[in-house]
């Protein structure tokens, strides 16, 4: 008897191994500089990998991420999502996740006056997308360039 209950709880415990799908992160950098914009910027609002790949709508709580700001450009290290999709090389990544993405990207500013907010849309073809190592892993650098209003 316990000799089966052994043998099955191994048979379960390889199965699931052997069957799981594998998930991967991807650690990014979003960079670029603006210029042209209305007001002093203090933060600014990218896209998730959630948003992305049509997880959450636009607007939703994990479609973007924000960070503080300061002079006229951004370096914005985050990771992806946690995906099978993350998981090959970074080039296929590129082509399957980022540039099948037909919408344009945006980057909201936020002033440091409440209410001061501009949305400015990037077309996934304006997007330098370029393989390099972030910390000690392989990751993704995303360079906007320079926007401008």
């Amino acid at each position: 008897m316990k000799l089966r209950v052994l043998l099955g709880f191994l048979f379960c415990l390889l199965t699931g191994t052997l069957l799981a799908q594998r998930d991967c992160v991807l650690p990014l950098n979003y960079r670029g500089t603006f210029r042209e914009l209305p007001f002093k910027v203090s933060k600014i609002v990218i896209p998730t990998t959630e948003y992305l790949q049509g997880y959450v709508a636009k607007g939703e709580r994990l479609s973007t991420i924000t960070r503080k700001v300061q002079g006229s450009s951004f370096s914005i290290r985050t990771i992806t999502s946690m995906s099978s999709h993350f998981c090959g090389e970074t080039q296929d990544v590129v082509e399957n996740v980022f540039k099948k993405f037909k919408n344009p990207y945006f980057v909201r500013f936020l002033g440091t006056n409440k209410g001061d907010s501009i949305e400015i849309q990037i077309p996934v073809d304006k997007i330098i997308f370029l393989p390099t190592v972030i910390g000690k892993r392989k990751g993704l650098q995303l360079d906007f360039a320079a926007i401008s209003n």
